[in-house]
């Protein structure tokens, strides 16, 4: 015989059991309804374009353009890497790829593209990436080594 039915209070102990199940229930539907808010939230809340997406780009480029050079030595050609500031894009001329800047950045390059030598030298040059908001790097090629570099910069663009 049970310690409740002992006491004189067959149906507590029951009672007891099933509210301890409901309060589970309830909480798995708390957070259900928690899971089904937050995936129709997500999708529109507004994408990352913070600093840290500024470099990751940055960095994408000058990747892009060191194989270019890296392919200009392999290959003993010219290589040029082409830069369209109006579509937001700066193509490889060695491969297949192309590194796309979402819009709420700017791309600005003085030169249309540049140019490895087989030597490994470079045209030179210099591609800036700005945000609104998150400043601004650049990303500058040595004319004489070929070296690419990144560095970050405080100007905005307005």
């Amino acid at each position: 015989m049970s310690a409740a039915c002992r006491r004189g209070n067959p149906g507590r102990a029951g009672a007891r059991d099933r509210a301890g199940g409901f309060v589970l229930l309830e909480l798995v539907l708390a957070f259900g309804i928690l899971a089904l808010l937050a995936a129709l939230a997500l999708p529109r809340s507004r994408p990352f374009d913070g600093p840290a997406r500024l470099g990751l780009k940055a960095h994408e480029i000058a990747v892009l353009l060191r194989r270019d050079r890296d392919a200009a030595r392999r290959a003993q050609q010219s290589v040029s890497t082409a830069i369209d500031p109006l579509g937001g894009t700066v193509r490889s001329g060695a491969a297949n790829g192309a590194v796309t800047v979402p819009p709420a950045f700017v791309l600005r390059s003085a030169a249309p593209a540049i140019r490895f030598a087989p030597d490994g030298s470079a045209s030179g040059g210099r591609i800036l990436l700005a945000g609104r908001t998150s400043g601004a790097v650049a990303v500058a090629i040595d004319g004489l080594t070929g070296a690419v570099t990144v560095t970050r910069e405080d100007a905005r663009v307005r």
